[in-house]
C-alpha cells in the first residue's frame, strides 16, 4: 500500500506540474526567449555605433501571450553626419504562440532630438495606437513590416500647429540585396483625415481626405544616416516608382502614377500622368486663390475643350511636372499651360542643403 500510494503522489505531482507550474514554466522561458532577442538587438546595435538604453522591464500576460513591457526605450547614433536620439516613454512587445514575428505597440510620446550644425531639433509623435508588426523571413532577417496609428499628431519645435491624421497605415515589403532599404522595396501607404497646418490659406484648405499610394524602390537606401544616404541615391540616380495613387482633397478627385527623383538641392523631381475627376471646381479654386491669372484661367479653359473631343468629360488626363522646386501643368497634348503653376516644393528634409 506505500508504494501505491508514492506510485499515485508521484502521478499526482507529476501532473500537476506539466498541467500547471509546467505550463507556467513554458509561459516563462518563452518570455525570456523574446527578452534574449531583444538583448541581442540592442548589443548588435551598440557594436554598429549606435547607443541603445531602456528601464526595467515588467513580463505580463500568463497563461495567454507574454508581453514584455519596457519603461523607457531610448536610440541614438551620435556618429552620423544627423546626430540623432529617439526616446519613447513606453514599449510593449509580444511574441505570440507559435510565431518569430513580434509585435510593438508605443503608448505615450515618442521624441526624435537632431542636431543641425549647433542647432538642436525637436519633433514629438503622439498617438492613441502606435502599432509595428514585424515579419522575417526563414533565416530570421527582417523582410516585411506593417505600422497601424490612429489619432496621430506631429509637433515639430518651430513650425506652429502639428500635423495631425485620423488614421495612418503603412505596409512595407523588403526587396532582395544589401542596404536599409533594398532595390525592388514596396510599399503601400494610406493617410486618412490628414492635416496640414502650413496649408490652411492654401487654394485646397488645409485637410486632405485621403491619400493611397503603392510605391517600389528602383534604387536602394543604403543607410539610416539620411544626409550621406539621399546623396548616394540622387548620385546613382536613385528613383521611386509611384506604381498607383489616389488623392483627396477639398474638391479634387485625382489618380496619379510616375517617378519620382531627387535634384541637387535635394528637392523631388517628378513626372506624373494624371487622372483628374471634378476637376473644374478645383482649377476655380486655384485660380480664386490667385495662384494663376484670367489668361491662364481661359488658357486651360481652351485646353479642356480640346481634351473633352477625344475623352471622358469627367475625367481630364493631364500630366504634372516636378522641376527646379516648381509644380507645374501639362496637358494631354504635351503643351506647357504657361503661368498655371500648382505650388512649389522644397528639399525633403530641412537639415538638407538648398540652391545656392
Amino acid at each position: 500500500m506505500r508504494r501505491v500510494f508514492l506510485i499515485i503522489t508521484a502521478i499526482t505531482l507529476a501532473t500537476a506540474l506539466m498541467g500547471g507550474g509546467g505550463f507556467w514554466v513554458m509561459w516563462w522561458l518563452g518570455a525570456q526567449s523574446t527578452l534574449a532577442l531583444v538583448e541581442d538587438w540592442a548589443a548588435a546595435r551598440r557594436e554598429s555605433g549606435y547607443e541603445v538604453s531602456y528601464g526595467g522591464v515588467a513580463i505580463s500576460g500568463f497563461p495567454g501571450t507574454a508581453t514584455m513591457t519596457f519603461d523607457g526605450l531610448e536610440v541614438g547614433k551620435p556618429s552620423d553626419s544627423l546626430a540623432w536620439n529617439w526616446t519613447a516613454e513606453r514599449v510593449r512587445i509580444t511574441l505570440p504562440a507559435r510565431s518569430k514575428d513580434p509585435t510593438l505597440n508605443l503608448p505615450g510620446t515618442q521624441t526624435l532630438t537632431y542636431r543641425i550644425g549647433d542647432e538642436i531639433r525637436t519633433a514629438q509623435i503622439t498617438a492613441r495606437r502606435f502599432r509595428l508588426d514585424l515579419g522575417t523571413n526563414d533565416s530570421g532577417a527582417l523582410d516585411r513590416l506593417t505600422l497601424d496609428i490612429s489619432a496621430f499628431a506631429l509637433l515639430r519645435q518651430i513650425e506652429g500647429p502639428p500635423v495631425t491624421a485620423r488614421r495612418v497605415q503603412i505596409q512595407v515589403a523588403l526587396g532582395d540585396g544589401t542596404g536599409l532599404l533594398p532595390l525592388g522595396t514596396e510599399a503601400v501607404m494610406l493617410f486618412n483625415t490628414l492635416k496640414l497646418p502650413e496649408h490652411r490659406n492654401g487654394p485646397m484648405g488645409d485637410t486632405i481626405d485621403s491619400l493611397e499610394a503603392r510605391m517600389r524602390l528602383l534604387t536602394k537606401v543604403s543607410s539610416v544616416d539620411l544626409p550621406v544616404a539621399l546623396e548616394d541615391w540622387r548620385k546613382r540616380g536613385g528613383k521611386l516608382s509611384i506604381l498607383e495613387s489616389h488623392l483627396r482633397w477639398a474638391g479634387l478627385d485625382a489618380r496619379a502614377k510616375g517617378t519620382f527623383q531627387l535634384d541637387e538641392a535635394f528637392r523631388p523631381t517628378a513626372g506624373l500622368s494624371v487622372q483628374i475627376a471634378n476637376f473644374t471646381p478645383t482649377l476655380e479654386a486655384f485660380w480664386a486663390a490667385g495662384r494663376f491669372g484670367t489668361s491662364v484661367m481661359n488658357a486651360v479653359d481652351r485646353a479642356l475643350e480640346e481634351i473633352r473631343e477625344v475623352e471622358d468629360v469627367s475625367v481630364v488626363p493631364y500630366n504634372i511636372l516636378i522641376e527646379n522646386g516648381i509644380i507645374r501643368v501639362i496637358d494631354i497634348f504635351g503643351r506647357k499651360v504657361e503661368g498655371a503653376t500648382l505650388g512649389t516644393v522644397h528639399p525633403v528634409f530641412p537639415f538638407l542643403r538648398s540652391p545656392g
